[in-house]
């Protein structure tokens, strides 16, 4: 059985238990799941695949909690940072096609540690 990303059966299974506890952590905390998934992932494949699918699941999940806090965002900071996304989205793509899966493995692992310290 061919899984996508070249997954074997107990890679599916690791992230499928990884993604809901990155889940259940985003419910919680209200951040997190990206971070989680894409960690998760660099233990069973190239963790470059996973960010097209964690944008997708970020975007679903925001969309859902919509009309909770809607009224409530400071939309003054939301174009700011959307400003940001505008500049930053470019280098981010290249940096995403250049990366080598070892390279991109030594940043998560060094993020993941970074923030795991502070």
């Amino acid at each position: 059985m061919t899984l996508p990303f070249d997954i074997g059966l107990w890679g599916a299974v690791w992230m499928g238990v990884a993604t809901l506890v990155a889940a259940f952590v985003r419910g919680y905390s209200g951040f997190g799941y990206s971070a989680m998934v894409i960690a998760a992932s660099s233990l069973v494949t190239n963790p470059l695949n996973f960010v097209a699918v964690v944008i997708i699941a970020e975007a679903a999940m925001t969309a859902q909690s919509w009309r909770g806090v809607g009224p409530e965002v400071d939309w003054r900071r939301v174009k700011w940072l959307l400003a940001g996304a505008v500049v930053g989205l470019p280098l981010g793509l290249w940096a995403l096609s250049t990366i080598s899966e070892d390279a991109a493995r030594a940043v998560i692992s060094t993020y993941v540690l970074t923030m795991c310290l502070i």
